[in-house]
């Protein structure tokens, strides 16, 4: 963000995908899309305590939580953790908020981690990365943290009426919690190939989706 941010051009939209998306429209649909919807931001969340999920709620709370079924291997993971931040911090439990040097304490929100921001509230996100280190060093150690720290930044503050759905939710549903990209994750993320794909996903009224393989997808990509 700050990169773009400090760029000669001057960028009003920021969308973030990862390596295996790939967009359903053209870029001139696409920039359509976003110039309608000029002031709007798609980041959608929910309340990790209201939701009130044990599981979920251990990835804030413990240090280096990753998810390992095998309690000797979290142990482990524990372990190699604490000797890479060179201190045993990973077996404290941190608070259910982020609380900052001025007292005040923002509630964690989460959500999927592709989502668009306009050039406001990028600008107000890197500001308040830089001017808030406690904050970030609570997301050090927080499994997943891009599915939360830009979403607690957001809900935390003026911005959070101009998503394009002006509430948190208070649990999780995936299909509520997408914005401009398009997936299915039942167990495993779907991976998209076939030619024939293509009317489906252009019925999802999405910009993008995941997940293609350059390889695998070749049939579906050649037909986009």
């Amino acid at each position: 963000m700050r990169c773009a941010l400090s760029g000669d051009s001057i960028v009003d939209r920021f969308v973030v995908v990862q390596g295996s998306d790939y967009p359903i429209l053209s870029q001139r649909s696409i920039n359509e899309f976003f110039d309608a919807n000029a002031g709007v931001n798609f980041i959608n969340a929910y309340d990790v305590m209201a939701r009130g999920d044990s599981a979920d709620i251990g990835k804030y709370l413990y240090n280096w939580n990753l998810k390992d079924s095998s309690p000797k291997a979290r142990l482990s993971n524990k372990l190699k953790a604490s000797l890479a931040l060179s201190n045993l911090r990973v077996f404290s439990k941190k608070p259910g908020c982020v609380r900052l040097s001025d007292g005040k304490e923002m509630r964690i929100f989460s959500g999927w981690a592709h989502f668009s921001l306009t050039r406001k509230t990028a600008e107000y996100m890197v500001s308040f990365h830089d001017s808030h280190p406690e904050y970030n060093d609570y997301f050090r150690t927080v499994y997943a943290s891009d599915e939360s720290y830009f979403h607690t930044i957001f809900w935390n503050s003026h911005f959070s009426d101009t998503n394009i759905v002006p509430q948190a939710f208070k649990h999780w549903e995936h299909d509520l919690l997408l914005n401009n990209t398009y997936f299915e994750y039942p167990d495993v993320v779907r991976e998209w190939r076939k030619a024939e794909e293509y009317a489906e996903l252009l019925k999802t009224g999405k910009l993008f989706f995941r997940k293609v393989d350059s390889v695998m997808s070749k049939e579906l990509l050649d037909t986009i």
